[in-house]
Protein backbone atom coordinates (compact mmCIF):
# COMPACT_ATOMS: atom_id res chain seq x y z
CA UNK A 1 0.00 0.00 0.00
CA UNK A 2 1.53 3.88 -0.68
CA UNK A 3 2.37 5.91 1.60
CA UNK A 4 -0.18 8.49 2.43
CA UNK A 5 2.31 11.09 3.47
CA UNK A 6 4.37 10.52 0.20
CA UNK A 7 1.62 11.40 -2.85
CA UNK A 8 -1.24 14.24 -2.39
CA UNK A 9 -0.55 17.70 -0.63
CA UNK A 10 1.16 18.49 2.65
CA UNK A 11 -1.70 18.50 5.07
CA UNK A 12 -3.95 16.59 2.23
CA UNK A 13 -7.44 16.51 3.21
CA UNK A 14 -10.21 13.98 2.57
CA UNK A 15 -13.80 14.62 2.93
CA UNK A 16 -16.38 11.36 2.94
CA UNK A 17 -19.75 11.24 2.14
CA UNK A 18 -20.61 8.14 4.41
CA UNK A 19 -18.57 6.99 7.13
CA UNK A 20 -18.82 3.36 7.23
CA UNK A 21 -16.47 0.13 7.37
CA UNK A 22 -14.08 0.60 4.24
CA UNK A 23 -14.21 4.91 4.14
CA UNK A 24 -13.28 4.58 7.79
CA UNK A 25 -10.25 2.03 6.94
CA UNK A 26 -9.31 4.47 4.43
CA UNK A 27 -9.93 7.55 7.00
CA UNK A 28 -7.71 5.20 9.31
CA UNK A 29 -4.80 4.64 6.90
CA UNK A 30 -4.42 8.45 6.06
CA UNK A 31 -4.51 9.91 9.40
CA UNK A 32 -1.66 7.77 9.99
CA UNK A 33 -0.23 9.42 7.01
CA UNK A 34 -1.21 13.50 8.24
CA UNK A 35 -4.09 13.95 6.82
CA UNK A 36 -7.05 15.54 8.03
CA UNK A 37 -10.59 13.83 7.36
CA UNK A 38 -13.60 14.86 7.48
CA UNK A 39 -17.13 13.22 6.39
CA UNK A 40 -20.67 12.35 7.44
CA UNK A 41 -22.68 9.77 9.29
CA UNK A 42 -26.80 9.85 10.06
CA UNK A 43 -26.93 9.92 13.93
CA UNK A 44 -25.73 11.97 16.05
CA UNK A 45 -24.28 9.64 18.24
CA UNK A 46 -22.26 8.47 15.63
CA UNK A 47 -20.94 12.33 15.20
CA UNK A 48 -19.67 12.66 18.69
CA UNK A 49 -18.06 8.94 18.36
CA UNK A 50 -16.18 9.93 15.50
CA UNK A 51 -15.35 13.14 16.53
CA UNK A 52 -13.90 12.06 20.04
CA UNK A 53 -11.61 9.78 17.98
CA UNK A 54 -10.25 12.80 15.98
CA UNK A 55 -12.41 13.00 12.94
CA UNK A 56 -14.31 15.89 12.28
CA UNK A 57 -18.06 14.36 11.07
CA UNK A 58 -20.66 16.09 10.46
CA UNK A 59 -24.84 14.79 10.80
CA UNK A 60 -26.22 14.60 7.01
CA UNK A 61 -29.45 12.68 6.36
CA UNK A 62 -31.14 14.45 3.33
CA UNK A 63 -33.69 11.72 2.84
CA UNK A 64 -35.16 12.88 5.87
CA UNK A 65 -33.94 16.66 4.98
CA UNK A 66 -31.29 17.02 7.42
CA UNK A 67 -28.94 18.90 5.25
CA UNK A 68 -24.82 19.09 5.59
CA UNK A 69 -24.02 21.98 7.91
CA UNK A 70 -21.83 25.17 7.28
CA UNK A 71 -18.86 23.79 8.68
CA UNK A 72 -19.86 20.69 6.55
CA UNK A 73 -19.85 22.52 3.50
CA UNK A 74 -16.99 24.36 4.82
CA UNK A 75 -15.01 20.94 5.07
CA UNK A 76 -16.02 20.01 1.53
CA UNK A 77 -15.00 23.16 -0.08
CA UNK A 78 -11.71 22.44 1.52
CA UNK A 79 -10.86 18.80 0.00
CA UNK A 80 -8.00 18.05 -2.03
CA UNK A 81 -10.08 14.57 -2.24
CA UNK A 82 -13.49 13.38 -2.12
CA UNK A 83 -14.87 9.94 -1.12
CA UNK A 84 -18.47 8.85 -1.98
CA UNK A 85 -19.66 6.18 0.06
CA UNK A 86 -23.22 6.38 0.38
CA UNK A 87 -25.57 4.11 -1.87
CA UNK A 88 -28.58 5.26 -3.72
CA UNK A 89 -31.44 5.02 -1.62
CA UNK A 90 -33.99 7.57 0.55
CA UNK A 91 -37.24 8.73 -0.60
CA UNK A 92 -35.79 10.38 -3.85
CA UNK A 93 -34.29 6.98 -4.84
CA UNK A 94 -31.01 8.34 -6.04
CA UNK A 95 -27.56 9.19 -4.83
CA UNK A 96 -27.51 11.29 -1.74
CA UNK A 97 -25.07 13.30 -2.79
CA UNK A 98 -26.29 13.97 -6.34
CA UNK A 99 -29.67 14.31 -4.76
CA UNK A 100 -28.19 17.22 -2.54
CA UNK A 101 -28.18 20.60 -4.50
CA UNK A 102 -25.77 22.12 -1.96
CA UNK A 103 -23.41 19.18 -1.76
CA UNK A 104 -23.04 19.43 -5.53
CA UNK A 105 -22.59 23.37 -5.50
CA UNK A 106 -19.63 22.73 -2.82
CA UNK A 107 -18.17 19.76 -5.08
CA UNK A 108 -18.22 22.14 -8.02
CA UNK A 109 -17.13 25.10 -6.60
CA UNK A 110 -13.80 23.31 -5.44
CA UNK A 111 -13.24 21.63 -8.71
CA UNK A 112 -13.27 25.43 -9.91
CA UNK A 113 -10.66 26.83 -7.41
CA UNK A 114 -8.25 23.56 -8.74
CA UNK A 115 -8.44 22.45 -4.49
CA UNK A 116 -10.16 19.10 -5.30
CA UNK A 117 -8.21 17.17 -7.27
CA UNK A 118 -9.59 13.52 -7.20
CA UNK A 119 -13.47 12.21 -6.67
CA UNK A 120 -14.17 8.53 -5.76
CA UNK A 121 -17.49 6.99 -5.85
CA UNK A 122 -17.93 3.39 -4.29
CA UNK A 123 -20.16 1.26 -6.39
CA UNK A 124 -20.29 -2.22 -6.48
CA UNK A 125 -20.33 -5.21 -8.98
CA UNK A 126 -23.51 -6.29 -8.93
CA UNK A 127 -24.33 -3.42 -11.56
CA UNK A 128 -22.56 -6.77 -14.10
CA UNK A 129 -25.75 -8.80 -13.57
CA UNK A 130 -26.07 -12.05 -15.14
CA UNK A 131 -23.12 -13.32 -17.09
CA UNK A 132 -23.72 -16.80 -16.44
CA UNK A 133 -20.47 -17.70 -14.94
CA UNK A 134 -18.38 -15.71 -17.59
CA UNK A 135 -15.63 -13.60 -16.71
CA UNK A 136 -16.58 -9.66 -16.84
CA UNK A 137 -14.06 -6.78 -16.73
CA UNK A 138 -14.76 -2.59 -17.17
CA UNK A 139 -15.93 -3.09 -20.92
CA UNK A 140 -18.64 -5.62 -19.95
CA UNK A 141 -22.31 -5.19 -20.57
CA UNK A 142 -23.83 -3.87 -17.50
CA UNK A 143 -27.35 -5.42 -17.10
CA UNK A 144 -27.97 -5.17 -13.47
CA UNK A 145 -30.77 -7.46 -11.95
CA UNK A 146 -31.57 -6.45 -8.17
CA UNK A 147 -33.49 -3.47 -7.52
CA UNK A 148 -30.61 -1.90 -5.81
CA UNK A 149 -28.08 -3.19 -8.28
CA UNK A 150 -30.33 -0.94 -10.90
CA UNK A 151 -30.30 1.90 -8.21
CA UNK A 152 -26.45 1.80 -8.17
CA UNK A 153 -25.85 1.34 -11.96
CA UNK A 154 -28.56 4.27 -12.26
CA UNK A 155 -26.11 6.58 -10.09
CA UNK A 156 -22.89 5.27 -12.00
CA UNK A 157 -24.61 6.76 -14.85
CA UNK A 158 -25.88 9.95 -13.24
CA UNK A 159 -22.17 10.44 -11.43
CA UNK A 160 -20.75 9.92 -15.16
CA UNK A 161 -23.14 12.82 -16.73
CA UNK A 162 -22.23 15.66 -14.13
CA UNK A 163 -19.47 17.00 -15.81
CA UNK A 164 -17.36 16.04 -12.78
CA UNK A 165 -14.06 14.06 -13.02
CA UNK A 166 -15.47 10.88 -10.73
CA UNK A 167 -13.58 7.45 -10.32
CA UNK A 168 -15.68 4.76 -10.09
CA UNK A 169 -14.97 1.81 -7.76
CA UNK A 170 -17.12 -1.66 -8.69
CA UNK A 171 -15.92 -3.21 -5.34
CA UNK A 172 -16.75 -6.74 -4.95
CA UNK A 173 -17.67 -8.87 -1.82
CA UNK A 174 -15.67 -6.98 1.18
CA UNK A 175 -14.46 -8.77 4.16
CA UNK A 176 -11.55 -7.86 6.91
CA UNK A 177 -11.24 -7.96 9.85
CA UNK A 178 -14.68 -8.42 12.27
CA UNK A 179 -16.21 -8.87 9.05
CA UNK A 180 -15.36 -12.26 7.41
CA UNK A 181 -16.76 -15.76 7.80
CA UNK A 182 -13.88 -17.10 10.55
CA UNK A 183 -16.92 -14.87 12.36
CA UNK A 184 -20.19 -15.98 11.09
CA UNK A 185 -18.32 -19.46 11.83
CA UNK A 186 -17.01 -18.80 15.17
CA UNK A 187 -20.59 -17.17 16.02
CA UNK A 188 -21.85 -20.90 14.90
CA UNK A 189 -19.39 -23.12 17.59
CA UNK A 190 -20.62 -20.63 19.90
CA UNK A 191 -23.62 -21.47 19.64
CA UNK A 192 -25.43 -18.24 17.89
CA UNK A 193 -25.62 -20.29 14.47
CA UNK A 194 -27.04 -17.48 11.99
CA UNK A 195 -30.67 -18.15 10.12
CA UNK A 196 -29.60 -18.17 6.53
CA UNK A 197 -32.62 -18.73 4.66
CA UNK A 198 -33.56 -15.81 2.75
CA UNK A 199 -29.41 -15.53 2.06
CA UNK A 200 -29.56 -19.06 0.39
CA UNK A 201 -32.39 -17.86 -1.68
CA UNK A 202 -30.96 -14.65 -2.83
CA UNK A 203 -27.77 -16.27 -3.46
CA UNK A 204 -29.40 -19.40 -5.41
CA UNK A 205 -26.93 -21.87 -6.67
CA UNK A 206 -24.11 -19.26 -7.35
CA UNK A 207 -20.84 -20.89 -7.95
CA UNK A 208 -18.57 -17.87 -8.10
CA UNK A 209 -18.25 -14.91 -5.64
CA UNK A 210 -15.69 -12.73 -6.06
CA UNK A 211 -14.32 -10.85 -2.69
CA UNK A 212 -12.20 -8.28 -1.74
CA UNK A 213 -10.25 -7.76 1.65
CA UNK A 214 -11.05 -4.41 2.79
CA UNK A 215 -7.24 -3.60 3.35
CA UNK A 216 -6.85 -3.96 -0.53
CA UNK A 217 -9.89 -2.05 -1.42
CA UNK A 218 -8.29 0.76 1.04
CA UNK A 219 -4.76 -0.03 -1.20
CA UNK A 220 -6.20 0.53 -4.71
CA UNK A 221 -8.28 4.00 -3.20
CA UNK A 222 -4.85 5.19 -1.81
CA UNK A 223 -3.11 4.06 -5.38
CA UNK A 224 -5.51 6.19 -7.17
CA UNK A 225 -5.26 9.07 -5.10
CA UNK A 226 -1.83 9.07 -5.27
CA UNK A 227 -2.13 8.93 -9.25
CA UNK A 228 -4.51 12.16 -9.08
CA UNK A 229 -1.64 14.15 -8.79
CA UNK A 230 -0.15 12.57 -12.25
CA UNK A 231 -2.78 11.78 -14.55
CA UNK A 232 -5.02 14.71 -16.02
CA UNK A 233 -8.93 14.86 -14.32
CA UNK A 234 -11.05 11.96 -16.23
CA UNK A 235 -13.54 10.07 -15.44
CA UNK A 236 -12.46 6.40 -15.09
CA UNK A 237 -14.24 2.94 -13.78
CA UNK A 238 -12.21 0.07 -11.82
CA UNK A 239 -12.91 -3.21 -10.23
CA UNK A 240 -11.90 -3.62 -7.14
CA UNK A 241 -11.60 -7.40 -6.83
CA UNK A 242 -8.76 -10.10 -5.82
CA UNK A 243 -7.47 -12.60 -8.08
CA UNK A 244 -9.53 -15.55 -7.12
CA UNK A 245 -13.19 -15.39 -7.75
CA UNK A 246 -14.14 -19.00 -5.45
CA UNK A 247 -17.36 -21.03 -4.13
CA UNK A 248 -18.38 -19.66 -0.86
CA UNK A 249 -18.30 -23.77 0.39
CA UNK A 250 -14.55 -23.01 -0.38
CA UNK A 251 -13.87 -20.35 1.77
CA UNK A 252 -16.07 -21.25 4.46
CA UNK A 253 -13.65 -24.65 4.48
CA UNK A 254 -10.83 -22.54 4.46
CA UNK A 255 -12.06 -20.85 7.44
CA UNK A 256 -12.50 -24.15 9.36
CA UNK A 257 -9.28 -24.91 8.77
CA UNK A 258 -7.95 -22.23 10.02
CA UNK A 259 -9.90 -22.20 13.12
CA UNK A 260 -8.80 -26.13 13.45
CA UNK A 261 -12.71 -27.30 13.31
CA UNK A 262 -13.87 -30.26 11.28
CA UNK A 263 -14.13 -29.65 7.59
CA UNK A 264 -17.74 -30.72 6.88
CA UNK A 265 -20.06 -27.85 6.48
CA UNK A 266 -23.13 -26.98 8.05
CA UNK A 267 -26.56 -25.57 7.41
CA UNK A 268 -25.48 -22.19 8.92
CA UNK A 269 -22.03 -21.50 6.91
CA UNK A 270 -22.39 -17.97 4.93
CA UNK A 271 -19.98 -15.14 4.54
CA UNK A 272 -22.30 -13.23 6.47
CA UNK A 273 -19.11 -10.74 7.11
CA UNK A 274 -18.80 -10.51 3.36
CA UNK A 275 -20.38 -6.50 2.48
CA UNK A 276 -20.97 -6.18 -1.14
CA UNK A 277 -21.15 -2.51 -1.43
CA UNK A 278 -25.05 -1.96 -1.21
CA UNK A 279 -25.62 -5.07 0.21
CA UNK A 280 -27.11 -6.51 -3.15
CA UNK A 281 -28.56 -9.40 -3.08
CA UNK A 282 -29.14 -11.92 -6.25
CA UNK A 283 -25.98 -9.94 -8.12
CA UNK A 284 -26.11 -12.44 -10.89
CA UNK A 285 -23.54 -15.27 -12.14
CA UNK A 286 -20.25 -14.18 -13.23
CA UNK A 287 -16.25 -13.85 -12.62
CA UNK A 288 -15.17 -10.41 -12.31
CA UNK A 289 -11.57 -9.17 -13.39
CA UNK A 290 -9.14 -7.30 -12.02
CA UNK A 291 -6.61 -6.23 -14.55
CA UNK A 292 -7.31 -2.99 -15.03
CA UNK A 293 -6.19 -1.96 -11.43
CA UNK A 294 -2.98 -3.46 -12.07
CA UNK A 295 -2.12 -2.35 -15.49
CA UNK A 296 -3.54 1.07 -15.29
CA UNK A 297 -2.62 1.93 -11.56
CA UNK A 298 -0.17 -0.80 -10.88
CA UNK A 299 -1.86 -1.93 -8.09
CA UNK A 300 0.00 -5.38 -6.37
CA UNK A 301 -2.79 -6.58 -3.78
CA UNK A 302 -1.55 -7.61 -0.30
CA UNK A 303 -3.95 -10.40 -0.30
CA UNK A 304 -4.29 -11.67 -3.81
CA UNK A 305 -7.21 -14.64 -3.06
CA UNK A 306 -9.43 -14.99 0.30
CA UNK A 307 -6.81 -17.54 1.70
CA UNK A 308 -3.92 -14.77 2.16
CA UNK A 309 -6.73 -12.63 3.52
CA UNK A 310 -8.55 -15.05 5.73
CA UNK A 311 -5.28 -16.06 7.61
CA UNK A 312 -4.09 -12.90 7.96
CA UNK A 313 -6.51 -12.09 9.65
CA UNK A 314 -6.69 -14.98 11.73
CA UNK A 315 -3.41 -14.36 12.91
CA UNK A 316 -4.94 -10.45 13.92
CA UNK A 317 -3.93 -8.62 11.13
CA UNK A 318 -6.02 -5.50 11.96
CA UNK A 319 -5.13 -3.67 8.13
CA UNK A 320 -6.53 -1.25 7.76
CA UNK A 321 -7.51 -0.30 11.37
CA UNK A 322 -3.98 -0.68 13.14
CA UNK A 323 -3.09 1.87 15.62
CA UNK A 324 -0.45 3.90 14.83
Amino acid sequence: MPDPSSFGPSGGRLFVFGLGYTSLGLVNTLRRGGWHVSGTCRDEARVRSLRHAGVDAHLWRPDDVVRLDDDGITAVLAATHVLNSTPPNGDFDRDPVLADAACMDALRRAVDRGALRWIGYLSSTGVYGEHDGGWVDESSECSPTSPTAVRRRNAELEWSRCELPVTTFRLGGIYGPGRSILDAVAREVGGDALSESRAKAARGGRKFTSRCHVGDVVNVLCTSMGASALLSMRSSVYNVVDDEPAPRADAAAYARLLLGLPSAMSESDDESGLRPAGAEGARGEKRVRNTLIKEELGVRLMYPTYREGLRAIAEGDATPFQES
